[in-house]
């Protein structure tokens, strides 16, 4: 159920662990799903459309990057190294701990999905910000 507050549409997600999170909805002309602003998370109607363990497995990758991401220390590594080794780095680590929190078999399933909404030029795939999704579904087949 989506709720207003303040012009600004919210739904809180309740993880296994009865965590709640709060969301903000976006809708938007390009698909996105969910995404990291600022210290907010935000979603779009695309989001409805993911099984549990695919939500389960983005709320925990966003988390990852409003959290540690946005702290002081990463964003001295992202200036000093590479951005966009960092950036890449940044989404493995993402991947990596939506699979700790969340499940292998979550985080497979949406980057299954994610791969065909990129072919299908639905979803927009950022090279500058994001791996290529072959590699990251290896990384997160060889997670345990």
């Amino acid at each position: 159920m989506v709720r207003k507050d303040r012009k600004k549409e919210y739904t809180f997600f309740v993880l296994p662990n009865n965590k709640k999170i709060k969301l903000i909805y976006a809708p938007s002309k390009e698909i996105f799903i969910i995404k990291k602003k600022f210290l907010s998370i935000i979603f779009d109607d695309y989001f409805y459309k993911l099984s549990p363990e695919e939500k389960e497995f983005v709320i925990w990758h966003e988390l990852f990057h409003k959290y540690y991401e946005s702290s002081h220390i990463f964003l001295c590594i992202k200036i000093i190294f590479n951005i966009v080794n960092a950036s890449y780095e940044a989404e493995y680590l993402a991947d990596k701990f939506g699979v700790k929190n969340g499940t292998k078999q979550g985080a497979i399933k949406f980057l299954r999905r994610a791969k065909i909404l990129y072919k299908q030029g639905i979803l927009k795939y950022n090279p500058k910000t994001h791996p290529p999704i072959e590699e990251r579904m290896k990384r997160v087949n060889n997670l345990k």
